[in-house]
C-alpha cells in the first residue's frame, strides 16, 4: 500500500481555518454561556455586543494576514 503525497501548505491552511473557527466559537458561544450562567441571561445578551465585534476583529486580522501571505508568496 502506497501513501498519498501530502501538501503541507494546504494542511497548514486547513489547520489555521479550524483554529480560527475554534477561537471564534469559544469566544462567542462559551463566553456568552459563561456570562449567562454567572451574571444572568440578560447580561449575556449585552455581552454579545462586545463578544461578536471581538470575534469579527480576530477574523478580519486573520483575513488580512492570509491576504498578505498570498500576495507575497514566491511560488505563484
Amino acid at each position: 500500500m502506497t501513501e498519498q503525497p501530502t501538501n503541507p501548505r494546504a494542511r497548514r491552511q486547513q489547520a489555521e481555518r479550524r483554529t480560527l473557527w475554534a477561537v471564534v466559537f469559544i469566544l462567542v458561544v462559551v463566553g456568552a454561556l459563561s456570562i449567562g450562567l454567572v451574571y444572568g441571561w440578560a447580561d449575556a445578551l449585552t455581552a454579545l455586543l462586545c463578544l461578536i465585534p471581538g470575534a469579527a476583529t480576530i477574523a478580519l486580522l486573520w483575513g488580512l494576514l492570509t491576504l498578505v501571505e498570498k500576495l507575497t508568496r514566491e511560488d505563484r
